[in-house]
């Protein structure tokens, strides 16, 4: 197993309360502990980024692109899962096919190259708790910016979201594409596609974002998970508004059934929109309630993601 290894010292008394969500972070390189509990995937030849250590029986938790489990008291690695983007991911129309007319696939290999690193979750991409406040606990990774459930319990991934859609060049950057392309004039837009810097012709930049939800909304004894989606395009440059306008909004529900028999997975529901939104609104969850909320990032820590809070998003729901 290809191994990259955190650690997380974790308690079971993780809750939510109104999109708020608490976990035990893991360690990373530079941690006090990251000797310790490194040294046995050390030995057996791995070289781990991050690990978590969920109890004091010696389990620890190990990430390097694929997910790992270690036991410390054994000293010895006992088995590892690969991590694969689901293929049920929503992708907004004018994503999708944007990608497949260029790229064939949604391309992964872009992720790194163009991650604005929302919220500096990825810092510590490892993490473990109960999410949802089913007495179950999960690993929860950051990838990029995608979020990812896995559970330990059933060996799988049981969902995963991208949090953030940035087709979008800076300002500067944006400036640039002229000389780029060798197209006389300013660009069309404010802000062009970074995707797409290699088109002839100009086009413009989409940025998305989404907010996770966790609770019983319905009421039916499972576990269910809203998420909130906001898409939008650059202004054209001769618009006197200046950013992005809104295309569209998403709502989804998902839930995780229980029994014994259960996959554990959040499966999408066969939900109308009017009731995701009464059930956000009776529980008072705007979207800055959603998670990811905070900021990570040095200097901002405790404050709303700058990206998902954008005055330039030109939306009166980011602002409240």
């Amino acid at each position: 197993m290809n191994k990259i290894i955190m650690i997380l010292l974790v308690s079971s008394s993780s809750f939510i309360a109104y999109g708020e969500v608490n976990l035990a972070k893991g360690s990373v390189r530079g941690d006090a502990d990251w000797s310790e509990l490194t040294k046995v995937d050390y030995d057996a030849g791995y070289y781990p980024k991050a690990v978590v250590k969920v109890n004091q029986t010696g389990i620890i938790f190990v990430f390097d692109g694929a997910l790992g489990k270690t036991d410390l008291n054994l000293k010895k690695p006992l088995t590892g899962w690969a991590l694969k983007r689901s293929g049920t991911e929503y992708i907004p129309n004018e994503v999708s096919k944007r990608y497949d007319d260029n790229y064939r696939e949604y391309p992964k290999e872009y992720a790194a190259k163009y991650d604005r690193g929302l919220g500096c979750f990825q810092n510590t991409p490892l993490r473990y708790g109960d999410i949802n406040s089913d007495g179950t606990d999960e690993i929860v990774l950051f990838l990029a910016n995608d979020i990812v459930l896995f559970s330990p319990d059933k060996e799988r991934i049981i969902f995963s979201e991208r949090l953030s859609i940035a087709d979008w060049l800076t300002l500067e950057e944006t400036a640039q594409e002229p000389e780029n392309k060798g197209i006389p004039g300013p660009p069309t837009y404010q802000y062009l596609s970074s995707m797409l810097m290699d088109d002839p012709t100009y086009q413009p930049g989409y940025r998305g974002y989404s907010k996770l939800y966790f609770d019983d909304f319905d009421e039916d004894g499972n576990a269910d998970i809203l998420v909130w989606r906001k898409f939008y395009e650059s202004y054209e440059q001769a618009s006197k508004t200046k950013g992005f306008k809104k295309l569209h909004d998403n709502f989804q529900h998902y839930e995780r059934l229980n029994g014994t028999d259960s996959s554990g997975e959040f499966n999408v529901q066969v939900t109308d929109v009017a009731d995701i939104q009464q059930w956000l609104t009776a529980s008072q969850l705007t979207w800055s309630k959603g998670y990811p909320s905070k900021s990570e990032c040095a200097g901002q820590e405790g404050q709303l993601i700058p990206e998902m809070h954008d005055p330039l998003l030109n939306d009166p729901d980011v602002l409240k």
